[in-house]
């Protein structure tokens, strides 16, 4: 019998006897331990993980090195993007399409498959761009765009930017943006008041409506004061929309 096999008792092992994968040298193995040990110990576990077999990129067939136990089928992660891309063109423009479950490459193509706006040409490059049907108004294709076109009209032309302010191209003033723009109601408040408006003053609309820039219609006020002024105005609009749900409410029930 096999000394490996005979315990020191009376009691035979249950065990198996390996050869060890790295040095060749046999050795026993637990019941427990028969179907992952490999290796006789630790020092050849690492020796033989750090054995190298060739394997074959699956995209470009070069050959490359990995351990025993890589499981890798591409050789750099340029080869592994480059098996994910599809080879597949977007319905509308011909363009690439990102993943091979779209159909289109971007959302301007899928609203013209919907035909859903109209295309429009760009007023400073004359690139052709997708108009939605919010977008009536839009006049560039980029910001860069819009800023240059801006610029070509000369200091004093104006746009309203999204916050509902009005901006006025003006690059010689100091409180201007890097841009080269100033806020129009700042400048119409410097022409009624006289003097430069102070970066630590805010000018006010009386009837709160931010494009109105008629010099009656502006005031100078502190921060402190134009936030308590805003803040009573907020109130008062949240307590006249309870009002007029609680006016909804007895007229017609409660709300679903």
């Amino acid at each position: 019998m096999d000394l490996l096999l005979v315990s020191k008792g009376k009691r035979p092992r249950t065990g198996a006897v390996r050869e060890c994968e790295a040095c060749g040298k046999q050795f026993y193995c637990q019941p427990c331990q028969i179907k992952r040990r490999r290796y006789c110990s630790y020092s050849c576990k690492v020796q033989g993980q750090l054995k190298k077999r060739l394997l074959k990129c699956e995209q470009c067939g070069v050959e490359y090195e990995k351990n025993q136990k890589s499981t890798a089928r591409f050789c750099t992660w340029h080869c592994y993007y480059q098996s994910r891309k599809p080879n597949k063109a977007c319905e509308i423009c011909g363009g690439p399409v990102a993943l091979l479950r779209y159909r289109y490459c971007s959302q301007s193509c899928f609203h013209k498959r919907a035909k859903k706006g109209n295309e429009k040409s760009c007023e400073q490059c004359g690139r052709s761009m997708w108009v939605e049907p919010h977008q009536v108004g839009k006049r560039f294709c980029s910001v860069a765009c819009k800023n240059e076109g801006i610029k070509l009209k000369g200091p004093g032309s104006k746009y309203k930017r999204p916050d509902g302010y009005i901006a006025v191209y003006y690059p010689k003033h100091p409180d201007a943006t890097a841009q080269g723009f100033m806020l129009e109601h700042r400048l119409v408040a410097e022409q009624k008041y006289g003097r430069r408006i102070l970066k630590t003053e805010q000018v006010h609309h009386l009837n709160h409506i931010r494009d109105d820039n008629r010099p009656e219609n502006l005031e100078v006020i502190s921060p402190s004061d134009h936030q308590r002024i805003s803040s009573a105005r907020g109130k008062s609009l949240r307590q006249q929309m309870k009002a007029e749900i609680e006016e909804y409410r007895r007229r017609y029930g409660a709300l679903d």
